[in-house]
């Protein structure tokens, strides 16, 4: 939604490529302990794919199959079962991740185009 050059939409039919994309995997195995054998961190991993597609050409523009994403966080903050230290940790980890898809997209996109008229 930040450049100009690209226009959203949720209209299949109106659209020139369709980005798509799934988590895989959320794991939160423990890193650290403290002398009473409690976790004190834990470091988030959520493993991610997704896919751009033109719709007219049938193309795949862009894959990533598989990627890891990490994101360490404190436990020392209670023990709910989610915690705000775990929430936090995940939203970075979406933050980066849309980041980069948004990057990814725009580069691939342009490449794409500069090909098309070049041919």
């Amino acid at each position: 939604q930040k450049s100009k050059s690209i226009i959203l939409t949720k209209n299949r039919g109106e659209a020139d490529y369709i980005l798509a994309g799934e988590i895989v995997d959320i794991d939160l195995p423990s890193v650290s302990w403290d002398g009473n054998a409690r976790s004190t961190e834990v470091k988030v991993r959520m493993q991610v794919r997704y896919v751009l597609k033109d719709l007219k050409s049938n193309k795949i523009v862009w894959e990533v199959p598989r990627e890891m994403w990490t994101e360490e966080y404190s436990t020392s903050g209670g023990s709910s079962v989610m915690s705000a230290s775990e929430r936090d940790a995940l939203a970075r980890i979406l933050t980066d991740l849309s980041e980069r898809i948004y990057i990814g997209t725009l580069d691939k996109l342009r490449s794409s185009a500069t090909q098309q008229t070049k041919n």
